[in-house]
């Protein structure tokens, strides 16, 4: 899982940084790139919080909660750089 989880962070982070720097017709495939690494990564943090719940170890429970927060932070951070790229100005300005 945690493989899957950096993978999926990565890929948000590759997908941001792509774009601009492919063709411009491009840009709404790495949308969906951006926006599926997304929601699995939502999924998968809200399977961990559902089953957090009936770990019994509470030292664990408090890092994996911490682990499931920077995840989330890390996640909004990259989806959110992409649709201000996107739907902001810079967007409009690579494509002059």
């Amino acid at each position: 899982d945690v493989y899957k989880r950096q993978a999926a962070l990565n890929l948000l982070s590759i997908a941001r940084h792509s774009l601009g720097k492919t063709l411009p017709s491009a840009a709404s495939d790495l949308g969906v790139a951006v926006w599926t690494a997304h929601a699995c990564l939502q999924g998968a943090l809200l399977n961990v919080a559902a089953n957090l719940s009936e770990i019994n170890d509470g030292q664990f429970s408090v890092q994996v909660a911490k682990e499931v927060d920077h995840i989330k932070k890390m996640a909004a951070y990259y989806k959110g750089e992409f649709d201000n790229v996107f739907y902001g100005q810079e967007m409009f300005l690579m494509l002059d």
